[in-house]
């Protein structure tokens, strides 16, 4: 996982610019934030992490 320093849908559209695949969208998971996956070049999958919800909300004590 990555902690995102701003937002999980912007870096993960940029990602997507840049050639990247989608491994999952962008989704809100209670308790934890907003997280996203994309693959690297390799093929492995790494996550974008951060602890602002879609609505604003923070979790994780963020």
């Amino acid at each position: 996982m990555v902690d995102v320093d701003g937002s999980v849908d912007e870096l993960f559209r940029k990602g997507l610019d840049l050639g990247a695949a989608e491994a999952l969208p962008p989704a809100d998971m209670q308790g934890v934030g907003r997280v996203a996956y994309l693959p690297d070049p390799d093929g492995n999958d790494f996550g974008l992490i951060s602890p602002t919800m879609s609505d604003g909300t923070v979790q994780m004590g963020g």
